[in-house]
């Protein structure tokens, strides 16, 4: 990949601009997110680099970008960034979530990103798909999760000098407190979706109590209306004199979380680490009292309609099936398509026997039915 273009340091070389972990490592505050950058993810990832002054590239073998990530990287470094200086992420899949699969799947992580070693690996979900699952899974899609011996395996390639941090996405306050109970090198980071209509609080809590970072992911909203429209965040990046995605971002850097924004134009890239550079304080304007937030409560579009037909038996034999199935609802239900609608339901219920629910109906809520699915699993586990 021809690219050449004059190289520029970071915004700025404060303290203010990382967060340290665990381990002693510094992640930068504002990375680049590459999901569903498809073809422009190599020359997004170069600009972003000797352009804005990004240090953080985060990516996964599910987004299908990694060789395009690679070469973006590697002409970055060709213009003359040391690779010391960046921060590269990525992420174990589910169909990789075997003992004997760990290694080689990083390895091809490697191979595929024309890296030595990654600064950051994570285990993408908590739960083990089959190879060549169906979306949702079908009947003997979903398998058991030996959580231990995956993470002792992701302890191996820290030991081995091959990833210098592990962590976690998309985990739950239960599973995270299981990890926590086996694991000798503990998760330096966990990676969720977090936003003011996603505030995700508890997670974020476990996350301080046990001393680990916390990355968000879709900063700026998701779904059909994402935040950066929304009238309330308009109202105040124009009482600062700034932009709604620098106001969002200034928000999750404030709770003392990382963030991993994604986009393929310039501008925005620009934009986005810009607000490292923004010298104000939201102090509580937004979103930080529940009287000042209007609940927004996401419906799946009308064209998506999803038929739940879920066979739930609460036995010591079927707990891991029971979680998995529920884990991987809840991914559905967050790559979903969702445009913003108001409602009050409660349409999920519970019994200690068997549940048979099935309903065509639009799936609620991201913040509304997820609870709904944790609680019911916690419930039936």
């Amino acid at each position: 990949m021809a690219m050449t273009q004059e190289v520029r340091e970071p915004h700025m070389h404060a303290e203010a601009e990382y967060f340290t972990l665990p381990s002693g490592h510094k992640i930068p505050s504002v990375g680049l997110g590459t999901w569903r950058s498809g073809s422009d993810a190599a020359k997004s990832v170069f600009t972003a680099i000797t352009k804005a002054g990004y240090r953080h590239v985060d990516t996964a073998k599910e987004y299908g970008v990694q060789e395009e990530i690679g070469e973006g990287l590697k002409a970055a470094m060709q213009a003359g960034i040391a690779r010391e200086d960046l921060f590269i992420t990525s992420k174990l899949w589910c169909s990789d979530l075997a003992p004997d699969r760990v290694k080689y799947a990083l390895k091809n992580t490697l191979k595929e990103l024309q890296l030595d070693y990654l600064d950051l690996y994570l285990v993408h979900w908590p739960f083990r798909l089959k190879d060549g699952a169906h979306r949702p899974p079908e009947a003997g899609e979903v398998l058991e999760f030996d959580m231990e011996g995956v993470w002792k395996e992701m302890e191996n390639l820290v030991r081995d000098g091959l990833v210098k941090d592990i962590g976690v996405c998309n985990y739950t306050v239960k599973k995270l407190n299981r990890l926590l109970s086996f694991a000798q090198i503990k998760p330096s980071v966990c990676q969720m979706e977090m936003h003011p209509g996603w505030r995700n609080d508890k997670m974020l809590e476990a996350c301080k109590k046990h001393g680990i970072h916390a990355t968000a992911y879709s900063p700026l909203g998701s779904g059909e209306r994402d935040l950066i429209h929304d009238p309330v965040v308009t109202r105040v990046a124009n009482k600062v004199n700034r932009t709604p995605g620098q106001v969002l971002i200034k928000w999750a850097i404030q709770r003392g979380t990382s963030v991993i924004p994604k986009s393929s134009h310039e501008e925005r890239i620009n934009e986005n680490i810009q607000s490292m550079q923004i010298r104000f304080c939201l102090n509580g304007l937004l979103f930080e009292r529940k009287s000042r937030v209007r609940t927004e409560l996401f419906w799946v579009n009308s064209l998506f309609f999803y038929k739940l037909q879920i066979f739930l038996i609460s036995s010591p034999t079927s707990n891991h099936i029971i979680s998995n199935i529920f884990d991987y609802l809840i991914f559905f239900v967050c790559n979903s398509s969702f445009h913003s609608y108001e409602n009050n339901s409660n349409d999920l219920k519970s019994t200690n026997k068997v549940i048979h629910y099935q309903k065509i109906y639009p799936l609620k809520v991201k913040t509304q039915i997820m609870q709904h699915l944790t609680d019911l699993k916690f419930s039936m586990i």
